[in-house]
């Protein structure tokens, strides 16, 4: 028995091998593939990332009011018992976290409000689904949405968060450090995005900010910082090219403006702002540890020209790698 249960584990193994290896050829931001991630911000899941949120103290100008739903069905409460579904939340600063529970029994919704759980940072969160004992564990029964308003920057609009979904029944495996090891790789819980694309508007027109989110590292201590890996391209409508080298900026939550002042491109068109002028098209790029993303379409900050057609999305995924997310294990604790 215990021979058939690792051949079993070696057919496991095998398939993520070849399931990793198959988005590897697609990493190159030239090439003709693309991978099918999985990770998507319209279903549900077993962990959940908000890319951006942000907040000052009263929330009088910026806030953020972010959205957790338990989806699945069941009784609220169990022998006088609440029937609760824990999210271990981590509040990313930088690379730093800080971290709370969120407890919901099946059909139960929470609002977040940034400027009351992190006032007057701009920062972005992590909710895990984890057993009574803390301990991550398969619970797809989560989704969740984002509402941004910020009236000095124009940062206005809304995002569903990107839902990684487990696949594995039960718990994670607990080192003996206190932590579970998450393992976004397409085996244990969805794959990881290493490349994206998104399509971009005239800059004459349009502010636009792309914003990634690092899915790697400790969540007990520290992330990995993200950003730009290798050579990224912009095509025009026309399909014409235009290369850039790294330029976006890096982080564990890295926000940069497309401009000529940040991408630069060789073109006879003299510059990125000029090479898209009366155009539009999209940029594709690869980066240096696993994360998601946004588009941010500013409004206009106050006093100046409004963006009829503003709003946030999320990236498109174009490949896949993995990486392994550490969570701190300890009892939840509900208000």
């Amino acid at each position: 028995m215990r021979t058939s249960h690792n051949i079993t584990r070696l057919f496991v193994a095998l398939a993520a091998l070849v399931v990793l290896s198959a988005a590897s050829f697609a990493q190159g931001v030239f090439g003709s593939t693309v991978a099918n991630p999985t990770v998507s911000d319209q279903k549900a899941g077993s962990v959940l990332v908000f890319p951006y949120y942000n907040s000052n103290a009263t929330g009088s100008t910026a806030d953020t009011l972010i959205q957790i739903t338990n989806v699945c069905n069941g009784p609220a409460v169990i022998g006088g018992i609440p029937n609760y579904s824990y999210l271990h939340l981590f509040f990313m600063k930088g690379c730093s976290p800080a971290d709370t529970y969120a407890c919901l029994t099946p059909n139960g919704s929470l609002n977040i409000l940034a400027s009351v759980y992190d006032p007057g940072v701009e920062g972005y969160l992590i909710a895990v689904a984890v057993d009574a004992n803390g301990v991550p564990t398969q619970n797809n029964c989560f989704i969740g949405g984002a509402y941004v308003r910020d009236d000095n920057t124009g940062f206005i609009g809304s995002y569903g968060a990107e839902s990684f979904w487990k696949y594995a029944p039960g718990p994670v495996t607990a080192t003996a450090g206190g932590f579970g090891t998450i393992n976004l790789n397409g085996v244990e819980y969805d794959a990881a995005p290493t490349q994206f694309a998104v399509q971009v508007q005239d800059p004459a027109v349009a502010d636009e900010y792309v914003v990634l989110a690092s899915v790697s590292g400790n969540l007990g201590s520290s992330l990995a910082s993200t950003g730009q890996s290798g050579v990224g391209v912009v095509y025009r409508a026309d399909e014409t090219p235009a290369s850039f080298q790294p330029q976006l900026n890096s982080g564990c939550l890295a926000i940069t403006l497309l401009d000529a002042g940040k991408i630069r491109v060789a073109t006879q068109n003299g510059n990125y702002n000029n090479f898209l002028k009366d155009s539009y098209g999209y940029i594709k790029f690869n980066v240096t540890s696993p994360a998601v993303g946004l588009l941010i379409s500013k409004q206009g900050a106050a006093g100046s020209q409004v963006n009829r057609f503003s709003g946030i999305r999320t990236l498109h995924k174009t490949a896949v790698g993995a990486a392994t997310l550490s969570s701190p294990i300890f009892p939840p604790f509900c208000f």
